[in-house]
This record gives structure tokens, C-alpha cells and sequence, in this order.
């Protein structure tokens, strides 16, 4: 992936197709502003701003606040895949998970960044 440092106000921005990154110039602004940072995408540490929750039967996912497509991997607690697949952002998905009731570790990676959670999956009486 491909990382835009900006010095001056001393954020970084994850650089995606098509996608622009706006700032004020001043005439003081030097080309040293900007630092271009290039790393491979398994090294991403943006924690995506998602939330991850059950009510006992589906998995819910909530990528309404992540504009970009998201992948989402889900094993069970002995390394077993369980789903995996693309959701798109900016969603509530409610996801069918045959599972019993155990702990379940869920995964979300995408251009931006990444979320690893552990969910305990149990019905949750009503």
C-alpha cells in the first residue's frame, strides 16, 4: 500500500485509487512537506473504525463509518475458516453464521486498514 505522510499538520493518509488528499498550501510550504511511505499491504496498522457483535444467531457487522470494500475472514477458536468473503462499505450486515456457541475470531481488512476481534458467539436471551 501506499502511505502520504503530510509533516505539517502530521497525519497520514492511506493513498487509494481515485481518491484525492486535500490540504492548504502556504507560500512558507516546502517540497519537503510530504513524505511518500510504500510498504506491503500485510503490513497495514490503521485499525479500522468498524464494530463487530452478535445476538446469538448472526453476525453482525458494521462497516457504515469505512467507505471501501472490506474483507471479512471468521475462524473458530481451533483455526477452522468458518466464512470469507467481500462486504461493501458504508453497510449494517447481518451475516448467517452455523456455529455453535464458542468463541469466534473475526478479521476485516481492507486498503485502509484492518480489525482483529474475538466474538463470543451465544445466544443472547431476549
Amino acid at each position: 500500500f501506499v502511505q502520504l505522510e503530510d509533516l505539517i499538520i502530521k497525519t497520514k493518509q492511506t493513498i487509494i485509487s481515485g481518491e484525492n488528499y486535500r490540504f492548504k498550501a502556504t507560500v512558507k510550504d516546502t517540497d519537503k512537506r510530504f513524505v511518500i511511505h510504500f510498504a506491503p499491504k500485510d503490513t497495514i496498522t490503521n485499525e479500522l473504525n468498524a464494530k463487530i457483535y452478535t445476538d446469538g444467531v448472526q453476525l453482525f457487522v458494521d462497516l457504515s463509518l469505512i467507505n471501501n470494500p472490506t474483507e471479512i475472514v471468521v475462524y473458530d477458536i481451533l483455526g477452522k475458516l468458518l466464512l470469507k468473503k467481500t462486504l461493501q462499505g458504508a453497510t449494517l450486515h447481518a451475516l448467517d453464521i452455523n456455529s455453535a456457541k464458542q468463541v469466534l475470531i473475526v478479521r476485516l481488512l481492507n486498503e485502509s486498514g484492518r480489525l482483529n476481534k474475538k466474538i463470543f458467539f451465544i445466544e443472547i436471551p431476549k
